[in-house]
């Protein structure tokens, strides 16, 4: 048998209805314990024992109890028990049979003055059950909460906090969530149509942001159900809330990661498949300011300027920017050495270097207007992806560019060859406007410089009557070396009645190769013939470049160094070129 477990409720003094008041003696219901007396057959076990335990008299009903107790057992009970006022305890006996569980019982104690004592015990194993299955549920449904969800709420009707279970939720405490309007955690309360800590009707799953106490954004997972009245009045809302705000930013980091791989994956498809390098680095500078939801985007190319020195010109744009701004971002492409940079320490603009193995040959600058979120890491590397791929198409454009100039120009003087020269006149005559002459300029007595001096210094002569053409040209020019000594040079908009002034402008714009004369008797100089043309006459390159050659060696059939205007109405066959 087990020891009983003693356990106290209510006070000493508290009485029973089962037994009579304080001037009770056991004695005095002896004779309801004999057959037919009124305690012979009441369910409830009776007993009356001496002060040692021994059982003096009992009903039938008494006989399950105390089969399981002892006698030290009820002389405990009755040495415990104040004469005169009874006594309640709870004790807890071993089962009938072996596997069942244990019975508790609620027993009773009123003793005399002599030390005997009559007993009534109740069998509270139910109670005893469904008080602790109550405690249990409780404390298991406390459990489940906690470990659901971050937060268990109940507002009433206005929206107010009446419970909340935890301690601390977005930085405030339990005390000052109880009795707060529930609404003002979010938020931009005015996007929500209904509120979701008080809803009308069930909701799960709803996604709210919160600002916590310090005012960074929460995201929240609400599910909340109202609690409604018999006669159908909402009297407030029960629900649960967690903070998913770690699972949210992670979520948008991946989302991120993955709009990143597909704006690299679109620019790099776009530089393999686009022919044209500008229309290829356009593609890409829209691309990116989709991406970056940037006002405006510029893509910088390193390049030397026209007096040698490295300058940052734009080679593709989208959207405007101030002249000041498209200025500092050049600057600090130059003059700084940095990953990423802020012009004027604005966090809305970005400048990322871009660079091919390790070399600056470029840039990149993005804005966003001032209203707008500045740009965040996600950003930046972004920026830095497209700007490593964009190094690449750099350069692959400037190895484009430099093959198409060696194959449009001259190796040696950087003049257009012939083929180019031939090209590019015959797209401007096409358009049949306008005027202008064609110069064709030959060197006298070059041959002596290169017999007398070598090659080195006849390779002068010819870059130094290049500069000198060159010089001459401006933007609707065109100059070019046909081959050898022979050279050709464009003047656009210049009227036949100015072609003879046009001729001695160039004759003594090649003054400076006389310089290079060896034999004074064969002076370093250039023949110059001169060819007009109008839309009137029809000349193509071929009939206009024949009249100039004619016009040419007219003069070096004569005194040389001098200038030749071609009639305009001469046609010259190949009979007649010299």
């Amino acid at each position: 048998m087990s020891e009983i477990e003693k356990q106290r409720s209510g006070d000493a003094g508290a009485r029973s209805p089962n037994v009579p008041g304080g001037d009770f003696q056991p004695t005095d219901h002896v004779s309801a314990f004999e057959d037919g007396g009124a305690y012979a057959s009441l369910p409830v076990p009776l007993w009356i024992c001496n002060d040692t335990g021994i059982v003096l008299h009992k009903n039938k009903a008494a006989d399950p109890v105390l089969d399981r107790m002892t006698g030290n057992q009820l002389a405990n009970l009755i040495a415990e028990a104040t004469p005169g006022l009874p006594r309640k305890e709870m004790i807890s006996l071993e089962p009938e049979r072996p596997g069942d569980a244990g019975v508790i019982f609620e027993v009773v104690t009123q003793r005399d003055e002599g030390g005997k004592a009559l007993f009534v015990a109740r069998d509270a194993t139910l109670d005893h059950r469904l008080r602790e299955a109550l405690v249990d549920s409780r404390q298991r449904f406390k459990d489940l909460v906690e470990m659901s969800t971050d937060f268990a709420f109940e507002t009433d009707k206005d929206g107010r906090f009446t419970f909340v279970s935890a301690e601390t939720f977005l930085g405030y405490s339990a005390d000052e969530l109880v009795g707060a309007v529930a609404s003002t955690l979010l938020a931009k309360p005015e996007l929500e149509r209904i509120d979701p800590f008080c809803p009308p009707e069930a909701i799960q799953g709803r996604t709210v942001w919160c600002r916590r106490r310090t005012g960074d954004l929460a995201y929240l997972r609400v599910a909340a159900s109202p609690m409604v009245t018999t006669a159908g009045t909402v009297m407030g809302a029960r629900g649960v809330a967690r903070d998913e705000t770690a699972n949210q930013a992670n979520e948008m980091h991946l989302s991120r990661a993955r709009e990143q791989q597909r704006v690299i994956a679109h620019i790099l498809r776009t530089i393999r498949e686009e022919a044209d390098p500008e229309d290829m680095l356009n593609a890409a500078t829209r691309t990116l300011a989709r991406a970056l939801s940037a006002n405006a985007v510029r893509l910088y190319r390193r390049a030397p300027s026209a007096v040698g020195d490295m300058v940052f010109r734009s080679v593709s744009s989208v959207g405007d920017i101030a002249e000041a701004v498209d200025h500092a971002a050049r600057h600090l492409l130059g003059y700084e050495d940095e990953p990423v940079s802020h012009i004027n320490d604005d966090p809305r603009s970005l400048v990322v270097p871009a660079t091919y193995r390790k070399r600056l040959n470029g840039g990149l600058a993005v804005w966003r207007d001032r209203t707008a979120e500045p740009f965040d890491e996600s950003d930046i590397v972004l920026l830095q992806a497209v700007a490593s791929q964009l190094g690449i198409a750099l350069q692959q454009m400037g190895n484009q560019e430099q093959l198409k100039k060696m194959s449009e120009t001259d190796g040696l003087t950087g003049l257009l060859n012939r083929r180019t020269f031939i090209d590019r006149l015959s797209t401007r005559l096409a358009t049949e406007e306008g005027c202008g002459v064609l110069a064709y300029v030959d060197l006298d007595n070059f041959k002596t410089v290169n017999d007398m001096v070598g090659h080195a210094e006849g390779d002068a002569v010819l870059t130094t009557l290049a500069d000198a053409l060159s010089a001459l040209c401006t933007k609707q020019d065109i100059a070019a070396r046909l081959g050898g000594d022979e050279f050709v040079l464009w003047l656009e908009g210049v009227p036949r009645d100015k072609a003879e002034g046009a001729g001695e402008t160039v004759l003594n714009r090649c003054e400076p190769i006389r310089g290079f004369t060896v034999d004074p008797e064969k002076p370093v100089g250039v023949s110059v013939g001169i060819a007009p043309w109008v839309p009137e006459t029809g000349d193509a390159v071929d009939s206009l470049m024949a009249r100039a050659d004619y016009a040419m060696y007219e003069v070096k059939h004569g005194s040389k160094g001098a200038v030749a205007v071609a009639d305009i109405d001469v046609v010259i066959d190949d009979q007649g070129m010299g």
